[in-house]
Parts: C-alpha cells; sequence; structure tokens
C-alpha cells in the first residue's frame, strides 16, 4: 500500500476549467479530476502547476481556488518572458500530447464532451480493431459513454461506437448538427 500526499483544487469558472485540462502544460500536472470543479494535484508537482498556471495568466489562491491573475502580475519583469497566450485548443492529437495517460484522455474526453454539449461536428481520426492504418471521418459526437464515443458519420449517416482509445486524433468544427 503507498500512501502520497495530494493537494485538491476547486475552479468554479468553467473556462478555466477548460484551460486547465485542454493545455498540455497545466494537464501534465494534474493528478486527476475528482469532480466538475475539484482537481487533485501530488504535492510534489505543486511547484511545477503554480509555475505552468502563472505563464497561462492565473492563479492558486491559498484556500485552493484558482483565478485569473492580476494585471500586474500577469505582466512579466523586464527581461522576462510574456504570458502564453494561446487560445484554447480546438484540435487533439494523441501523437501530440505531452502528458501521461491520464491527462491525455482527460484532454481528449474534455474537447470530445464540449462537442457533444454545443452539437458541434468533429473531424475523427481513429484506427480500426486491429489495423495499424487510420480512418478520419468528419462526425456529429452524439454521447461520450465511458471509455467510448457514439457518433454519426455526416457520410454514411450511420451510427459507429469509437473506443477512445482508438481516436489518434479530434478537430472540433465550427459547423453544428441537428439530433
Amino acid at each position: 500500500m503507498a500512501v502520497a500526499k495530494a493537494i485538491l483544487f476547486t475552479c468554479s469558472d468553467p473556462q478555466l476549467r477548460e484551460l486547465i485540462l485542454a493545455v498540455p502544460e497545466l494537464a501534465a500536472e494534474i493528478g486527476e479530476q475528482i469532480a466538475d470543479d475539484t482537481f487533485v494535484v501530488h504535492s510534489g508537482r505543486m511547484t511545477a502547476l503554480r509555475r505552468a498556471l502563472r505563464s497561462y495568466g492565473l492563479a492558486l489562491r491559498g484556500n485552493g481556488s484558482l483565478r485569473a491573475a492580476s494585471a500586474s502580475a500577469a505582466e512579466p519583469a523586464a527581461g522576462q518572458p510574456a504570458t502564453n497566450t494561446t487560445a484554447l485548443p480546438f484540435r487533439w492529437s494523441r501523437q501530440e500530447a505531452a502528458a501521461g495517460p491520464a491527462a491525455v484522455t482527460a484532454q481528449l474526453r474534455f474537447l470530445l464532451l464540449r462537442a457533444v454539449q454545443a452539437r458541434r461536428k468533429v473531424r475523427i481520426q481513429f484506427r480500426q480493431d486491429g489495423k495499424a492504418s487510420t480512418r478520419k471521418r468528419e462526425m456529429a459526437p452524439l454521447a461520450l459513454d465511458g471509455s467510448s464515443l457514439t457518433a454519426r458519420c455526416e457520410r454514411k449517416g450511420e451510427q459507429e461506437k469509437i473506443p477512445l482509445e482508438q481516436i489518434q486524433a479530434v478537430e472540433l468544427l465550427p459547423a453544428r448538427y441537428s439530433s
């Protein structure tokens, strides 16, 4: 049995939560998301997480809540690099993900949930069972069920169930779909 010291932090702002899960540099420092607004971080990773958050203009309060850093805190000191202003990603790729398996799955699940909730079409690249080659399809994601995505293929008009571990890349498209 192993015991590890962990720290909980909360974030009530959905856009900040989105940033944490979608940006690989931040997601890599997260141990686990245990509730919609609550994350677990191993105590040894807190310094790295705080540093990564600061680079995105965010600060972790002493009570464990997350907030946008003040304007003065976000401005770099002379000779320091500017804060990261990268927009939230609308693409995800297993090859480009720089986080551990749990964070990679969280990033993928987040993007797919975002697509399901907003009824946005996605372009998905995935492997078929037992095959090394991949297929790329434009799909309407209907549901995220545990470890698989149920989506309607726009070309065929058929529903498919795709295991998350077979998905190699996802792009959130501007087009919406109706039920």
